[in-house]
This record gives structure tokens, sequence and C-alpha cells, in this order.
């Protein structure tokens, strides 16, 4: 799981991805923490968080 915008490029993290067999991947909207609400990275209002936290649970629960 990274940001599209997030330390790892999204090239090398799809390299990750394609070097680790079974392995899944998932690229959300934002840099390092935004999308985890990350205290330094808050935004105005929780519900982008709920979201994400949705996506999370779906990806890691199938």
């Amino acid at each position: 799981m990274t940001g599209d915008k997030d330390v790892a490029t999204l090239e090398h993290t799809l390299k990750m991805h394609q070097l680790i067999e079974g392995s899944d991947l998932m690229i959300i909207p934002g840099g390092h923490g935004d999308y985890l609400g990350e205290i330094t990275t808050l935004k105005a209002g929780p519900e982008p968080y709920r979201q994400v936290t949705i996506l999370i649970e779906r990806f890691l629960l199938p």
C-alpha cells in the first residue's frame, strides 16, 4: 500500500509488487501519511479518512 505522492515512487512500488509473488498492490491518493490521517497531515474533517479506512479493510480482509 502506498500513496500516489508517497516517498517511494510509483515505479519503485510497482517493481516491488512484481518481485513479491502473490502480493497485492493498493495505491491511494495522497502523500506519506495523508491517507491515514497522520497528525501532521490532517485536513478538514474526518470523512476522507473514513473512506480510506473502508478501502484498507476491503484490501486486507477480502
